[in-house]
């Protein structure tokens, strides 16, 4: 039979239950993510600090979406996925905040040409990143306080631009 030691300062039950399952909730949040966040179909959304590690969901929007993300902060990152039943007919825009731009790049499937490229920053100035008419998208943003680090995958018909 094994043994299974803790170290001394180890607390197995929380004497008061509520804070315990508090912390239980906490801790899988932190491990699994909580609620996604939905973006709302407008023209501009800004996207908050507080939701920083939460997974955002794109509707198919109505109309060319602009989503700002919050000023760089070391340690905030964003994953946005598209969340509509076919291909959007309108573009998903992502900015940073003035004097921010995107170091990275993503990876494009075009899906009516059966190809695969990738879509890169210029790692000093790419301010705008458009998804054009998107089908599927993964794409995560993650802040070092100064710029933002893209990664991600999309498909769709046209390809994606990063530019100033």
């Amino acid at each position: 039979m094994a043994t299974l030691t803790l170290p001394v300062d180890t607390v197995l039950i929380d004497p008061d239950l509520n804070t315990f399952l508090t912390n239980v909730k906490t801790n899988v949040d932190a491990v699994y993510g909580s609620a996604p966040v939905v973006v709302t179909d407008a023209a501009a959304y800004a996207v908050l600090a507080a939701d920083s590690g939460k997974l955002h969901v794109v509707p198919d929007v109505s109309q060319n979406t602009t989503m700002t993300l919050p000023a760089a902060e070391a340690g905030l990152n964003y994953e946005f996925i598209y969340g509509g039943a076919a291909a959007d007919a309108s573009n998903h825009i992502f900015v940073p905040q003035a004097t921010e731009f995107f170091i990275g790049g993503v990876t494009f499937h075009d899906a009516q040409a059966d190809a695969t490229t990738s879509v890169w920053s210029d790692g000093n100035s790419n301010d705008v990143f458009t998804l054009v008419t998107p089908g599927t998208y993964r794409v995560k943003f993650v802040s070092d306080g100064t710029s933002w680090y893209v990664t991600g995958e999309i498909t769709g018909a046209t390809v994606c631009t990063m530019a100033d």
